[in-house]
C-alpha cells in the first residue's frame, strides 16, 4: 500500500464514499476520536475487496486527517499518514504514544513493533511517538521503553 493509496482512503472517508468496517472506537476526546477498523481501498485483479486494517484519527470536526494502517508482513509493520494540511501541527504524537501504539501491542498479542523509516522527518516523529531507532533504517517500540 502506497501514501497515494493512503492518502486516496482518507479523503474517501471524508466524503463518506466508503465505511469502516468492523468499526470500533477506541477513544473519544473532545480533540480527537480514534477508530480501529478496516476500510476497502480496491478491488483486485481477481475481484477480491482489499481492506486496509488500522487507527484512523479523526478531528472535533470528524475529518479523519491521520491513517496508521498496520500491515502483516513478516510481523507487524506499521505505516503512517497524515494529509498534508494537518502535518506539523501535534495532532497526531500524543494519540499514538499513549493510545494507539500500546492498544497495537495489546490486541494483537505482541510485545515489540520494527519497523522502517523513510526520511529524518519521518524519523524525528517516529521518536517523538516514542519509538527508537534500532538499526540503520529501522526504529522499535516496547511498551518497556527498551
Amino acid at each position: 500500500m502506497t501514501n497515494d493509496d493512503i492518502e486516496t482512503l482518507l479523503f474517501n472517508l471524508n466524503k463518506n464514499n466508503i465505511p469502516i468496517k468492523h468499526r470500533i472506537e477506541i477513544f473519544k476526546s473532545k480533540e480527537y476520536n480514534i477508530i480501529h477498523g478496516a476500510v476497502p481501498y480496491r478491488i483486485d485483479s481477481i475481484d477480491r475487496e482489499l481492506t486496509a486494517e488500522g487507527y484512523y484519527i479523526q478531528n472535533e470536526k470528524g475529518i479523519y486527517h491521520t491513517a496508521i494502517i498496520i500491515m502483516h508482513c513478516y510481523g507487524i509493520d506499521i505505516h503512517i499518514l497524515t494529509l498534508p494540511g494537518y502535518r506539523s501541527k501535534g495532532l497526531t504524537v500524543k494519540p499514538i504514544r499513549e493510545i494507539i501504539l500500546p492498544d497495537i501491542l495489546d490486541y494483537y498479542g505482541i510485545e515489540e513493533i520494527v519497523t522502517d523509516f523513510r526520511n529524518e522527518r519521518a524519523l524525528n516523529h517516529a521518536i517523538k511517538c516514542g519509538f527508537k531507532k534500532s538499526g540503520a533504517y529501522t526504529i522499535k517500540y516496547t511498551n518497556n521503553g527498551e
